[in-house]
């Protein structure tokens, strides 16, 4: 991960170089705009075993009549996986469609619910990482009779905070549980991918907006997808890598 912050600060560095200031909002489209991301999807190995797309298409920005202004983004997520991959069968395409909204007063909202900051501090890890994400959803099945698997529900937007704490649990390998344990593992390699992808993203919303925000890479994210500014697209890919994390886990969370 600190490998990850020290490319993209070197991006930064680079890129303010060549120009002076860069603005961060841009004027408003009368169009949609639709953009395609692809990156590498990784095995629990950390194999690199196909690729996964995301379709973006950013809608016009639309305001009630108390000046609240929302933008509408629109999704579709799809594979392109190796035959011999485990989970080739269940990752399948799918469409996801969120709104964004910021009010007069600078609340910022997704799909009409407020956004807050978490408050709850997750435990310390020491666990050896030998599936999944350390730190979100993890499992270690090392051993002939059981395996151990670990998540939290949801973790807050700037990957600090996990929810709910941790929930763990041992189960036996046997018919009754293997179903169980697949699907958990399924889970903990979407959310170790997810993560690469929160960070990656974070790399290029940093030159989008050549440095201003910040160390956090999408403190501001919402605000600046809503409002509708040059690093959009740059932001809601942090948000979509977040928003993967946070359904991983809940998946996960739900088998336990």
């Amino acid at each position: 991960m600190i490998s990850k912050y020290i490319r993209a600060f070197s991006l930064v560095v680079a890129f303010c170089l060549l120009i002076s200031s860069v603005p961060v909002y841009a004027n408003e489209t009368s169009q949609a705009q639709t953009k395609v991301s692809i990156s590498d999807y990784k095995d629990l190995d950390g194999n690199i075993v196909g690729t996964k797309k995301k379709e973006i298409t950013i809608g016009t920005p639309v305001y009630d009549d108390d000046g609240t202004k929302s933008v509408t983004i629109t999704e579709i997520i799809s594979y392109d996986l190796d035959e011999d991959f485990e989970f080739k069968e269940e990752l399948q395409t799918k469409t996801r469609t969120t709104v964004f909204s910021t009010d007069t007063a600078g609340n910022n909202y997704i799909n009409n619910e407020l956004v807050t900051t978490s408050t709850t501090t997750a435990p310390p890890i020491t666990t050896m990482d030998t599936g999944g994400h350390w730190k979100y959803t993890y499992y270690n099945c090392d051993s002939s009779v059981q395996c151990y698997l670990y998540t939290g529900s949801g973790v807050s937007f700037d990957l600090n905070t996990v929810h709910n704490a941790y929930k763990e649990k041992y189960l036996f390998k046997n018919p009754t549980n293997n179903g169980t344990i697949s699907d958990f593992k399924l889970y903990a390699t979407e959310a170790n991918n997810a993560v690469d992808d929160y960070w990656d993203a974070g790399g290029w919303y940093l030159i989008a907006i050549a440095g201003i925000i910040g160390a956090i890479p999408f403190a501001n994210a919402i605000a600046a997808i809503a409002a509708g500014g040059t690093a959009i697209y740059e932001a809601y890919q942090g948000y979509s890598a977040w928003k993967d994390l946070n359904d991983a886990m809940k998946n996960a969370y739900s088998l336990i």
